[in-house]
């Protein structure tokens, strides 16, 4: 008979046990799971939300990189065609100027020559003049 009573005081503990934890399964329990996920759920979605940003924000500045290194190489190649563009013209005005600085040589060289010459004319008709004085006023003295 002790092996009845303590099968029926095993089970009597077992009913209660069982009784127990499905009491404090509904009120204890559950709610306090609901409440783990819920926190879980308020602290996961922050960090899953700044994970996102974080991972746009990196999309984000690679995508400006990449495109202030394409503005960079455009801007580059639009100042390689400056540079060129402003070496012909520079040669062009150079070789213009050189042209229009010869002209302007030439002519004053020409200038230059005719005053040269017009001034030797000059000079030739007042030595003569000259000579003409003095030979007269030698001639006066010897007289």
């Amino acid at each position: 008979m002790t092996n009845l009573n303590f099968s029926w005081t095993f089970i009597a503990q077992l009913i209660m046990y069982l009784l127990a934890m499905a009491i404090l399964s509904r009120l204890l329990f559950k709610p306090m799971l609901a409440v783990f996920a819920k926190r879980a759920a308020v602290t996961d979605g922050p960090h899953a939300e700044a994970a996102r940003l974080r991972q746009d924000a990196e999309a984000a500045r690679r995508s400006v990189e990449e495109n202030l290194a394409q503005t960079r190489r455009e801007v580059e190649r639009l100042r390689a065609e400056l540079l060129a563009t402003a070496g012909g013209e520079e040669r062009e005005v150079v070789a213009k100027a050189r042209t229009e600085a010869s002209v302007a040589m030439q002519a004053a060289r020409g200038e230059l020559a005719a005053a040269l010459a017009a001034a030797r004319e000059r000079l030739g008709h007042e030595a003569d003049e000259l000579a003409e004085a003095l030979a007269n006023k030698l001639l006066e003295i010897h007289r």
